[in-house]
């Protein structure tokens, strides 16, 4: 299994899903957001998968990453989408711009991995 190892998280392909973990304390700029979109799309060549992304260490993210990662190219490859996060108030936030802006792909929150794995298993 290749992993990618940046920086600011680790993204690798493990049973059909994509996995991203965000390292502790990160702030996602666009830096970051179009860097973790061009591994992505490197790692899974072509081919779509759902994705699982481990958000619970990140403090924030800014406007203009969030967009980015939710528009055309951000979901590219992508038949689905989980993310953990550890908070009701990320919970909340989370919920309110997914919608708003919904997504080309199923988009959901979670507080449970094993949960969000369980779901993403119908998009594989």
């Amino acid at each position: 299994m290749e992993i990618v190892r940046e920086e600011y998280f680790q993204l690798w392909l493990e049973d059909g899903v994509v996995k991203y973990r965000y390292h502790k304390g990160m702030i996602i700029d666009m830096e970051m957001a179009e860097k973790l979109v061009q591994y992505r799309l490197k790692l899974i060549e072509g081919k779509t998968y759902p994705g699982f992304v481990d958000a619970r260490e990140t403090v924030y993210i800014y406007n203009g990453a969030k967009k980015y990662l939710a528009s055309d190219i951000g979901f590219l490859g992508a038949s689905a989408v989980a993310i953990l996060i550890k908070s009701h108030v990320q919970k909340i936030l989370g919920n309110t711009f997914i919608l708003l802006k919904p997504a080309k792909v199923p988009v959901k929150l979670f507080t449970e991995e094993d949960k969000a794995l369980k779901w993403l298993e119908e998009y594989k």
